[in-house]
């Protein structure tokens, strides 16, 4: 008899985890169907990425001369063994620095120490204990520069918009950066739209994907500080559709990952 409650007990145990885990294996296997093109329809009426690709690079090439941004090294070209699966022919596999800008913070002799940050003031310092719910949250935990600390900066300046990401400690977590202007700390990193007709929003939910998570899996060592350069990140590759494309992938996940929310809460 107590070898049969003990049966029984881890048979609940096991029932427990699959509840308590069976919403995030929707989510990433419906935001895995959305990057592999499965979810909706191809459209040949929709503009070549290879056009969208074209400005981007010209808009960079613009803000170098500019002095806006540093010229970047030449990205390695994408190699068949590097391509995690099959996507659209109207599709395109690309490195993530050939869609966004990757900034990292000032780590110089101008970086603040954290007994330095103040409780209030007009310049955020984003940390990783800044973002919850892939947005930077405006709580006690946020400490801020004042406009010296702020000025004497080289990098690492927030605008809205930007979207953050960890890439030491808790690599992958990210958020969303609204308001005039902020800084960064050495744990994150910035991605920043190139074109103001870029679809943030998919790359959103590239970001919380299994495609990204299975190559920052490939750079963590399993060390209590996993790290991820910002070198590393820029050579990350994503599953580009045409730009509307994008917006019906965001509108059909939109509809579909709230309500595997609302199922969670039933059970």
């Amino acid at each position: 008899i107590m070898a049969k409650i003990d049966e029984y007990e881890k048979l609940e145990n096991q029932l427990v985890k699959l509840k308590e885990q069976f919403p995030q294996d929707m989510k990433d296997s419906l935001l895995q169907a959305g990057m592999m093109g499965k979810l909706t329809e191809q459209l040949e009426t929709d503009i070549p990425v290879e056009e969208t690709l074209k400005e981007i690079t010209e808009k960079k090439a613009q803000l170098v001369k500019n002095k806006s941004i540093r010229k970047e090294k030449l990205l390695p070209k994408i190699n068949e063994d590097e391509v995690l699966f099959d996507i659209p022919s109207t599709w395109k596999w690309v490195r993530l620095s050939s869609l966004y800008l990757i900034l990292n913070g000032d780590r110089g002799k101008n970086y603040p120490s954290k007994n330095k940050l103040h409780k209030t003031g007009n310049y955020p310092f984003i940390s990783a204990l800044n973002l919850e719910n892939n947005r930077v949250k405006k709580d006690d935990n946020l400490l801020y520069l004042n406009n010296e600390q702020y000025e004497s900066l080289k990098a690492g300046k927030l605008v809205n918009n930007d979207r953050v990401m960890c890439i030491r400690g808790s690599l992958g977590k990210h958020g969303v950066f609204s308001g005039v202007s902020g800084a960064i700390a050495s744990s994150l990193v910035i991605i920043r739209k190139v074109l103001p007709s870029e679809n943030a929003d998919y790359i959103d939910l590239f970001l919380d994907s299994p495609v990204i998570f299975q190559q920052i899996n490939s750079y963590n060592n399993g060390t209590a500080q996993p790290n991820l350069s910002a070198k590393n990140l820029k050579q990350f590759i994503v599953p580009v559709p045409p730009i509307e494309e994008q917006q019906r992938i965001v509108d059909k996940l939109d509809k579909l990952l709230p309500l595997v929310d609302k199922l969670a809460e039933l059970n």
